[in-house]
Protein backbone atom coordinates (compact mmCIF):
# COMPACT_ATOMS: atom_id res chain seq x y z
CA UNK A 1 0.00 0.00 0.00
CA UNK A 2 1.52 3.46 -0.69
CA UNK A 3 0.76 5.95 0.91
CA UNK A 4 1.19 9.67 -0.87
CA UNK A 5 2.47 13.01 0.41
CA UNK A 6 4.96 11.44 2.82
CA UNK A 7 7.96 12.75 1.07
CA UNK A 8 6.26 16.43 1.15
CA UNK A 9 4.92 16.00 4.62
CA UNK A 10 8.65 15.41 5.52
CA UNK A 11 10.52 17.77 3.21
CA UNK A 12 8.26 20.30 5.12
CA UNK A 13 8.82 19.44 8.49
CA UNK A 14 13.01 19.66 8.13
CA UNK A 15 12.37 23.19 5.97
CA UNK A 16 10.81 24.42 9.39
CA UNK A 17 13.07 23.31 11.52
CA UNK A 18 15.96 24.26 9.29
CA UNK A 19 14.61 28.05 9.46
CA UNK A 20 13.90 27.74 12.81
CA UNK A 21 18.12 27.43 12.88
CA UNK A 22 18.73 29.74 10.64
CA UNK A 23 16.37 32.22 12.62
CA UNK A 24 18.98 31.00 16.10
CA UNK A 25 21.83 31.79 14.43
CA UNK A 26 22.83 28.13 14.04
CA UNK A 27 23.01 28.12 10.01
CA UNK A 28 23.92 30.20 7.72
CA UNK A 29 22.04 31.23 4.89
CA UNK A 30 24.38 29.37 2.30
CA UNK A 31 23.94 26.26 4.90
CA UNK A 32 20.29 26.74 4.92
CA UNK A 33 20.33 26.50 1.09
CA UNK A 34 22.73 23.34 0.87
CA UNK A 35 20.73 21.62 3.91
CA UNK A 36 17.52 22.46 1.82
CA UNK A 37 18.63 20.95 -1.20
CA UNK A 38 20.15 17.71 0.51
CA UNK A 39 16.95 17.03 2.40
CA UNK A 40 14.73 17.32 -0.19
CA UNK A 41 16.88 15.29 -2.50
CA UNK A 42 16.89 12.35 0.84
CA UNK A 43 13.11 13.03 1.20
CA UNK A 44 11.82 12.38 -2.38
CA UNK A 45 14.33 9.51 -3.17
CA UNK A 46 13.31 7.47 0.07
CA UNK A 47 9.30 7.92 0.33
CA UNK A 48 6.78 7.62 -2.48
CA UNK A 49 5.52 10.78 -3.86
CA UNK A 50 2.23 11.27 -6.64
CA UNK A 51 4.95 11.42 -9.37
CA UNK A 52 5.18 8.21 -8.49
CA UNK A 53 1.89 6.91 -9.46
Amino acid sequence: MNKYGQAEYAYGVLQQISEKLLAEGILTEEQLKQLNALNKEDCFSRFCTALAA
